[in-house]
């Protein structure tokens, strides 16, 4: 009757507050003193912040060192654990210590450092840890991971340890949310559509770098074989939205995003589309796809993007280094605790170092080496060849004109003293008059001495 939607609309408020409540108590805050050794139980449906170091006010206490073990609250499936690193902003000023943060001591206590480890049987290429003490750090490392949690040894350990000299007051320190992904749901910002879990990443990426983002989460990017495929995965997106808690979760119109396809320069535009496969042990396998924008791209390198357009999947071919979103998929863990019978499958399996091994220059073979260095030593050789044979030409000219000079003033000599009279010899230039001492026996062994002596007039008196 007219009493059941009020009531129905009061039990929906208040099961949306219980859940607040749960979420705001799921928070693990390490603010103004040290907590050790604190287990906590992840739940599947706990929303958005699981883990917080930070405060909305900035500033941490000195000599901090907090330590969190978690797990999932339930091992009787294996699970997926999702690690988002939130916020990473250490203080790194002049004015905050003694300026030794960025040299990492923790020997001595003046760093702050964060750090993660996982235990027990891990995926391959999964994660295994992280340990940050700096800014920098964490510009490099990956902002969100995925771990399997195959059974009960699976577990995450996160430490947090301040500076013991003095308050942090121009940072927030770490937040890093942990979240246990459901099955068949995967979480509010992901969509789950036959068997694999798609989101998209929250910072701007170059196609390479969508690449490894996604071998973090024991992923590949997206890739769409056929225009059927795309319109299969929006739809599926839309119907997601008509259930609770009615948000659609993946904006598929506002950006272009990145999928795993890519065209090589020389390819018949849109016609030879290509995609490294994880299901086919990463090998290369083609097909045709339309590109609005084929006839600009069809003489370059591009990747290939994916935008919904008036309810209609677009396909545009984009500069590789262009910086956008990505669409990841990776596919959600077997119900049976078998990670052997996953890897054969290649469930896990990313592409990266194969994407890697095909488009960047691969390093110099032995051989290539060592022509390299033969190489280089026969440039040598010749070198001092050339310069050796200059020093001997040069010496050669240089006694041969020291000689005739001699000649020369020897000749007007005899001639001045015939005449009856007496004349000074002309100057010469240093080098000539500082060879000019050599014994009539040094200029005998010199080659320029085998010449005759040139004929000169006698003067006219």
């Amino acid at each position: 009757g007219p009493c059941v939607m009020p009531i129905l609309v009061f039990d929906l408020v208040l099961i949306y507050l219980c859940l607040c409540h749960v979420a705001q108590s799921a928070n693990q805050h390490c603010i103004d003193k040290a907590i050790r050794n604190i287990s906590v139980n992840i739940y599947e449906y706990n929303p958005y912040k699981v883990l917080t170091y930070i405060r909305d006010a900035k500033g941490y206490a000195r000599n901090l060192h907090c330590r969190w073990v978690l797990r999932a609250s339930d091992y009787t499936n294996p699970r997926q654990m999702l690690l988002t690193v939130a916020n990473v902003d250490f203080d790194e000023s002049s004015g905050g210590g003694n300026g030794t943060l960025g040299l990492c001591n923790t020997a001595t206590g003046s760093a702050d450092v964060f750090s993660f480890a996982f235990s027990g049987q891990l995926t391959s290429g999964q994660v295994s840890s992280q340990r940050w003490c700096s800014n920098s750090d964490a510009e490099r490392a990956p902002k969100q991971m995925l771990a399997n949690l195959w059974d009960s040894s699976n577990k995450l350990s996160v430490e947090f340890q301040s500076d013991n000299r003095q308050k942090r007051h121009n940072a927030k320190g770490v937040q890093l949310n942990v979240q246990i992904l459901s099955r068949d749901y995967c979480y509010v910002d992901m969509l789950y559509h036959e068997n694999y879990c798609y989101f998209i990443t929250k910072g701007l990426l170059t196609f390479d770098e969508a690449a490894r983002a996604a071998s973090y989460m024991l992923g590949s990017v997206t890739a769409f074989t056929d225009a059927d495929a795309a319109l299969r995965f929006v739809d599926a997106n839309i119907k997601r939205g008509e259930l609770l808690p009615m948000i659609v979760p993946l904006d598929l119109t506002s950006n272009k995003l990145w999928t795993g396809a890519y065209k090589d320069a020389g390819d018949a535009a849109g016609d030879s589309i290509r995609y490294l496969d994880p299901l086919s042990d990463c090998n290369e396998v083609r097909f045709k796809l339309p590109l609005v924008n084929a006839s600009s791209t069809e003489s370059s390198n591009c990747g290939v993007a994916f935008q919904l357009v008036s309810g209609r999947p677009v396909f545009t071919c984009e500069p590789t280094n262009q910086r956008l979103p990505a669409l990841i998929k990776f596919a959600q863990i077997p119900l049976v605790k078998k990670p052997a019978a996953a890897a054969a499958e290649n469930l896990f399996v990313t592409c990266f170092t194969a994407w890697v091994a095909k488009h960047q220059p691969a390093a110099c073979s032995t051989g290539c080496i060592v022509g390299i260095v033969a190489g280089a030593l026969a440039l040598a050789v010749a070198l001092c060849f050339l310069v050796a044979c200059c020093r001997r030409k040069c010496s050669w000219k240089r006694y041969s004109l020291t000689a005739r000079r001699r000649q020369n003033a020897a000749t007007c000599r005899e001639e001045s003293v015939g005449s009856g009279v007496e004349e000074k010899s002309p100057a010469l230039p240093v080098d000539a008059a500082v060879e000019s001492d050599l014994s009539d026996a040094q200029v005998q062994m010199m080659p320029g001495k085998s010449e005759k002596p040139r004929e000169t007039e006698a003067p006219k008196l």
